[in-house]
């Protein structure tokens, strides 16, 4: 069996167990969490950090910027040079870019990775540290399965997005 017709495979069986799982009732809710992803959500944490950064003159908030625009970057990179079609249905039809990677998975996944790394050092209570842990894996994961849900993406762009944003965590956190 070729690739291209195992990676069909995958995202054909993995979009009709989200869709089946989760039922038409949890639209409004995956619209809700992609928004945590938009590309304007992205830019103002960015932009947060970028003014934290000047502020205190911490490197390390600055290197988080620049990681996550890094990804981002390479992300829309990838899909120009893939060029994949997104589903077709009538949610993807406004979305004008390429599907592979997923940049709402890569985005969360590097932003809200980088952000635990940034928080972790700064939490007094063991239940916050394991907080923002869980929040740093389950934003990013269920970001990616509304991008399914919606019929932005196929998972296999989501899951290329979240293999992307968890380079750029690891480059991160070996810069700060």
């Amino acid at each position: 069996m070729s690739v291209r017709l195992k990676i069909h495979r995958f995202d054909t069986t993995v979009t009709a167990w989200i869709k089946h799982f989760f039922g038409r009732h949890a639209r409004a809710t995956f619209l809700l969490l992609t928004h945590l992803a938009d590309p304007l959500t992205i830019a103002a944490i960015v932009a947060g950090l970028g003014f934290v950064w000047i502020q205190t003159a911490e490197d390390r908030y600055g290197i988080a910027a620049i990681v996550i625009l890094i990804t981002i970057t390479l992300g829309a990179a990838l899909k120009m040079l893939v060029e994949r079609a997104r589903p077709e249905n009538e949610y993807s039809a406004t979305l004008a870019t390429f599907s592979f990677p997923s940049g709402h998975s890569s985005g969360s996944a590097v932003t809200y990775g980088i952000l635990a790394i940034i928080l972790w050092p700064l939490l007094v209570s063991g239940l916050l540290f394991l907080l923002v842990g869980l929040l740093a894996v389950a934003l990013p994961l269920l970001i990616g399965v509304s991008r399914v849900y919606l019929g932005a993406h196929y998972p296999s762009d989501v899951v290329a997005g979240w293999l992307l944003g968890i380079v750029g965590v690891c480059v991160a956190a070996a810069l700060m």
